[in-house]
């Protein structure tokens, strides 16, 4: 992999032609263009002008959504009332590719709590607050397997298809089922916490790690591939810089419930997020608590949270719902960048395309908004560079426009 500098740019919107031109003469890795642009789009997010969801079939609030990671093309989201949509996003306005009414008899009796895609559209997964957890096919619009988990499901988490058909169910209980979707067992439990489970998350960097949190306010680690799936549980003292025998365990990762998990692209650091208004970052590797000074987030969400990262940048960062607008936050210095505001509802589902580098949010509203980079400034560029190539007389003055220095420094 190419090493990143330890000193990372900041690139403007006239940074990143000169960044093609150093690339194309030989003078950066293609690697490094690729993140610095890619951190640059993430930093941008705006409404989208050009891509419109048609949510005027939503019957209810939107509740939790996913977007297919091939195409980046189809939205899945479920609502209050137990209702279901994709929407086909590659048509503007979008087109309603499914709907699963109340009338359908299929059709969750309640709050549909999460949604996700399998490993292709052909098939998702959806599980509510009935208790029970869906199996789809999508093409006949039908569960093709359920189960009963019983309780109320606050959230589901499929495993990468390396682990095997897997999917992860936290419930009311203080335990997480492991449901195998090839056999249909659903007899492998994790044990450990002492209260109910809120949230789970799987591991992008090692597929077969499990994250947990819990009402008892701990984050757990668990192995799914070994006997004894318990790795170990996360302690906010448990800090860098600190020999093991001046640190004094606290017992717990949060002071309060944990109501969020993200794994950041890389898959080594692990982001959670408490009722009681903390965010942390964690070396899943050491188990360290970084230290990160995240400002506190007001979640007033009783169940599970989304809380998303871009990835594959320079500089990544963490998307956090705190009323009706989106939290952007440095990952790596903890400073909350700006808000995104569109919605007028409370926002309560988000997912990020790291592919189409756009984020999506779903809220009470009904509304669902698509947030991609500002990418006029880029194109408006573009169309000028044309232009000058054209036009022999004013090569030289789009060159010196090219190659004139327009990055600012962190140090700056």
């Amino acid at each position: 992999f190419y090493k990143r500098s330890s000193h990372v740019m900041s690139p403007n919107v006239n940074g990143i032609p000169q960044l093609l031109h150093q690339q194309s003469a030989g003078l950066i890795k293609a690697d490094y263009t690729r993140q610095q642009f890619t951190s640059w789009a993430a930093s941008k997010l705006s409404v989208s002008k050009l891509k419109d969801v048609d949510t005027n079939c939503h019957s209810a609030g939107v509740t939790c959504l996913d977007i297919d990671q091939d195409e980046g093309r189809y939205i899945l989201n479920g609502c209050g009332d137990g209702t279901i949509y994709i929407h086909d996003i590659q048509s503007n306005p979008s087109e309603l590719a499914l709907h699963i009414g109340r009338s359908n008899k299929h059709s969750h009796k309640h709050y549909v709590g999460t949604v996700g895609w399998g490993s292709d559209t052909g098939l998702f997964i959806t599980s509510s607050r009935d208790g029970v957890l869906k199996v789809w096919d999508t093409n006949c619009g039908r569960p093709a397997e359920q189960f009963t988990i019983g309780g109320v499901i606050n959230r589901h988490a499929a495993a990468k298809p390396e682990v095997g058909t897997i999917v992860a169910v936290a419930g009311e209980t203080n335990h997480v089922t492991l449901i195998d979707l090839k056999s249909g067992s659903t007899s492998h439990v994790l044990r450990g916490h002492t209260a109910e489970v809120v949230t789970l998350a799987w591991s992008l960097g090692q597929p077969n790690i499990l994250a947990t949190g819990g009402a008892d306010n701990k984050v757990m680690l668990w192995d799914v591939r070994q006997a004894r799936s318990y790795l170990q549980y996360l302690d906010y003292n448990n800090v860098r810089f600190k020999r093991s025998k001046d640190i004094t365990l606290s017992g717990s990762s949060h002071q309060n419930p944990v109501h969020g998990l993200v794994f950041t692209g890389c898959g080594r650091y692990l982001i959670s997020l408490g009722k009681d208004k903390r965010i942390r970052k964690w070396d899943t590797m050491t188990g360290k608590n970084l230290k990160t000074k995240f400002a506190e987030v007001n979640t007033s969400c009783k169940s599970a949270v989304d809380i998303v990262c871009s990835s594959r940048g320079a500089r990544d960062f963490l998307f956090v719902p705190e009323k009706s607008f989106i939290l952007m936050i440095d990952l790596q210095t903890g400073k909350t960048v700006r808000p995104l505001v569109g919605h007028y509802g409370s926002v309560a589902a988000m997912a990020y395309s790291s592919a189409n580098m756009e984020l999506y949010s779903g809220a009470k509203d009904k509304h669902i908004l698509i947030w991609e980079p500002e990418t006029t400034k880029v194109k408006a560029w573009l169309d000028h560079n044309n232009k000058v190539e054209d036009d022999p007389d004013e090569t030289q003055t789009g060159m010196s426009h090219i190659t004139r220095d327009t990055w600012s420094s962190d140090e700056d």
